[in-house]
């Protein structure tokens, strides 16, 4: 997914993705249990679900979000956190400032 000179394999991508949501169901990784790996798995997941990324087929798309489905609880401290960056990043425009 972070490679610069190869194109990604969206079907291994996306089978990871599943994979790592059957997991989660088995072995939490919360933000409240400060798990070290709750904040890799979350930046991994958002980049699947990016809609700036231009793809063929949607299977990568589509098995991270079934990920935040199933498993948003687990991530909840970082969802917040980028909910409140992106509204303020929208206030903080001026062509926002005709709405208030």
């Amino acid at each position: 997914m972070t490679s610069k000179n190869k194109k990604p394999e969206t079907t291994t991508i996306a089978g990871c993705l599943v994979g790592l949501t059957h997991y989660l169901t088995s072995f939490t990784q919360s933000c409240e249990e400060e798990s070290e790996h709750t904040a890799v798995i979350y930046h991994y997941a958002s980049m699947a679900i990016d809609p700036t990324v231009t793809l063929v087929r949607y299977n990568i798309p589509k098995a991270g979000l079934q990920l935040f489905t199933k498993h948003a609880p687990q991530f909840n401290d970082y969802l917040y956190r980028d909910h409140m960056v992106s509204q303020l990043i929208y206030c903080s425009n001026p062509l926002s400032q005709n709405l208030f």
